[in-house]
């Protein structure tokens, strides 16, 4: 059961490693991808040195283990405020990544030295990594201040950011679904990091912490699923310095184009002649107010003429299909409610009738 978790822990962590490359590789990455690639690289840096003893379970120095289970420590250590400032990046607009950041690491740097250090001063055996570990914990006190420290921290960081959530949603009423779906991925880290700490009260630590890194590999790789189906996390943050009159934050801006865009070309909800802004709203995640307010901004006109637009450029591949409809059939098929409505419309985008546009491109 141990070298399961192990292998599962190992694919965790190199799966993180991709995930880092792929923020890397974003064009004009932002200090959001960099922020999120540092979090799944130090990620990767810890689970696989967790996961390695899957494939070599036998005796090994102490003077070797040390080094290599402080360096794994220290880079288990680092994830916590990477996951705090990319959440933060995301749920609160005003937040802007500078110098000072540095701050949130540098405890964590200063006990791996200090540990590093005490390290030095123990007697050399040897044995399996699980026995190492275990005698680390349980005859050497210092080496439970990195994993301690980073429990708290892990769960204080979670605390923080629900009340930024809440906070933020008071001010710009942040979109349900990205609340509903950030609180689920708090609410079930909060309680892996207290069946992490839970797991140093036992017999043998080590053998807990292997199925608390499974759960890690398995909750950080889940949400990196789960953000990209519903395009909620894990994407390039695009920030904006211009009031935002929508209470649309520029991370929920982005994403509200992304959901109207599916909505309307994959979903072609302009084909329904009742369509309404509320019922577009309910598709894309948004108020009717925010909807309308992303139109504006990001297409430059109102909800009916950017769904007049689709309309007609719908009737124009049908016009110009090889065998044609007639124009009424069109035109209903379009999203139109009669021919009236269209002919009037579809001049007012061209400047022809339908008829002349068909000549006019069939005639080049």
């Amino acid at each position: 059961m141990i070298h399961i978790l192990q292998i599962i822990t190992l694919s965790g962590g190199i799966i993180e490693l991709m995930f880092a490359g792929a923020q890397l590789a974003v064009p004009s990455r932002s200090s959001y991808n960099l922020l999120l690639a540092g979090m799944c690289l130090f990620l990767g840096g810890y689970l696989i040195p967790c996961g390695l003893p899957a494939f070599h379970d036998g005796p090994i120095a102490l003077s070797s283990f040390r080094i290599s289970f402080t360096i794994c420590m220290l880079s288990g250590h680092l994830v916590a405020p990477f996951a705090y400032l990319c959440y933060k990046t995301i749920v609160d607009e005003s937040f802007e990544a500078t110098g000072r950041l540095v701050l949130f690491f540098l405890p964590s740097f200063f006990a791996g030295f200090l540990l590093f250090i005490y390290g030095t001063s123990l007697p050399e055996m040897r044995g399996t990594a699980i026995e190492l570990e275990d005698y680390l914990y349980s005859n050497h006190w210092p080496y439970l201040i990195l994993p301690v420290t980073s429990i708290a921290s892990s769960i204080l960081f979670a605390f923080e950011i629900m009340m930024t959530i809440r906070r933020q949603r008071k001010k710009n009423g942040m979109r349900n679904q990205t609340i509903r779906m950030m609180n689920i991925f708090l609410g079930i880290f909060i309680p892996i990091m207290v069946i992490w700490g839970l797991v140093f009260f036992m017999d043998s630590p080590a053998r807990g912490k292997a199925f608390v890194h499974a759960l890690i590999a398995l909750y950080f790789v889940g949400i990196y699923i789960v953000s990209e189906r519903y395009s909620l996390l894990f994407h390039p943050a695009v920030r904006s310095t211009k009031a935002n009159r929508s209470g649309l934050s520029a991370f929920e801006m982005e994403q509200g184009l992304r959901n109207l865009a599916k909505a309307m070309e994959e979903n072609k909800r302009y084909l329904e002649p009742e369509l309404t802004v509320k019922d577009l709203a309910s598709s894309v995640g948004v108020t009717p107010h925010q909807l309308s307010e992303l139109i504006n901004r990001s297409m430059g006109c109102n909800f009916a003429q950017y769904v007049n637009r689709c309309r007609i450029e719908e009737s124009k591949k049908r016009l110009l299909a090889e065998d044609p409809d007639s124009v009424l059939t069109i035109a209903l098929e379009s999203g139109f409610n009669s021919s009236s409505a269209f002919y009037r419309t579809f001049k007012q985008h061209t400047g022809s009738t339908p008829k002349d546009y068909v000549k006019e491109r069939r005639g080049r």
